[in-house]
């Protein structure tokens, strides 16, 4: 019971003052800021910023991947259960590799998935992936260092023997060290870019959002 000329205990800052024999309405504009505050599951967003725009936009920010299929095993290797298989890799690379945004892959199946199992084995294959193109990458940096000592090496060689003659000896020299500058080059241009292009797919697939939709057959 509330007395007169006495706020309510614990609220000495209610509005508007509460008088005797009235019921206690708390303020709307306390409930308002809590509903502002919270955020939504669906799009990490507050009720303040979940506006038809931002929604929009976040949408548009996502790369949609719809993969269809008829039950479970047609994800896995038929040899192996614990890798997918690799149509299913070569399928969603060919629709990630060279767009932009966070991805939501949507698996849709005409019967039930065992869904843990599904995002742990997407997990499971992008990691053992990115370990093998790490190992690739070490090769390639000591690849690309051996070739450029052999070429700067029979270049240099090439220098010195053809300042005494000309022959066959310093043509041979020309060519090996010729050859091993550009096999140093092409691991630069064309092996590299393309492994960063695999990692920053197998990235992007790891960290992707899978759903989970299931359709009849009939």
């Amino acid at each position: 019971m509330v007395c007169s000329g006495q706020e309510p205990h614990g609220r000495k800052d209610a509005v508007p003052p509460y008088l005797p024999n009235q019921p206690v309405v708390w303020p709307d504009i306390i409930i308002e800021k809590n509903r502002k505050s919270s955020v939504s599951p669906g799009t990490g967003m507050t009720a303040a910023e979940e506006t038809p725009e931002n929604v929009m936009k976040e949408s548009k920010e996502k790369k949609q991947v719809l993969l269809t299929i008829r039950e479970e095993s047609e994800l896995y290797n038929p040899f192996d259960e614990s890798l997918l298989n690799g149509d299913v890799i070569e399928f969603l690379g060919d629709r990630i590799r060279g767009t932009k945004g966070d991805i939501v892959l949507n698996i849709r199946s005409g019967c039930p998935l065992d869904e843990e199992r599904v995002r742990k084995t997407f997990a499971n294959q992008c990691t053992d992936f990115l370990i093998r193109l790490k190992g690739d990458k070490k090769r390639n940096s000591l690849r690309q260092l051996c070739m450029f000592i052999i070429g700067i090496t029979f270049i240099l060689l090439w220098l010195f023997v053809s300042a005494i003659s000309e022959g066959v000896g310093a043509e041979v020299l020309s060519i090996i060290g010729s050859f091993a500058m550009w096999e140093c080059a092409n691991v630069w241009i064309v092996d590299n870019p393309e492994i960063r292009i695999e990692e920053l797919f197998l990235k992007r697939l790891k960290q992707a959002e899978i759903t989970f939709q299931y359709v009849s057959e009939d």
